[in-house]
């Protein structure tokens, strides 16, 4: 976790459960380390000192970082701090923290959809060639 959000308790043992329970990577820890400090500072303010009041995050500033972090970075940056978020509200839920998760009902953007890649002209006519040479050098029997 990144040393802003690092002495949060409760991010602290989501650190630990993200390792332990849920057997996720040291990246994808460190990933959603940096989504969490990124939206506290936006939440709850730079200078803001923890714990960090987590009952008072409500749908509304929810949206607000998600429409915040949507004009500034891709579509699938954003679906993944949403990922983390809605997470990490999953997980104070069940610790008894807050009652509702404000990230729940939120759905991020779609991903972009890519065009599979083909093979080249060329690569098509020697893999169609290929038969046929080897045919012709003994290597195959009809």
């Amino acid at each position: 976790m990144p040393a802003e959000t690092a002495v949060d308790p409760w991010l602290e043992r989501f650190a630990v459960y993200l390792m332990g329970e849920r057997n996720c990577s040291p990246h994808t820890r460190d990933g959603y380390g940096l989504d969490l400090a990124q939206f506290v500072r936006f939440v709850f303010g730079p200078e803001a000192k923890p714990p960090h009041p987590w009952r008072s995050v409500t749908d509304a500033k929810a949206r607000l970082f998600l429409n915040d972090v949507a004009l500034h970075e891709s579509p699938l940056s954003v679906r993944r701090k949403l990922a983390a978020l809605r997470t990490y509200f999953r997980f104070l839920q069940r610790e008894g923290v807050v009652i509702d998760n404000p990230f729940s009902l939120l759905h991020g953007p779609r991903a972009p959809k890519r065009l599979p890649k083909v093979l080249a002209p060329t690569d098509i006519a020697r893999l169609l060639e290929r038969p046929a040479a080897d045919l012709a050098a003994g290597k195959l029997e009809r």
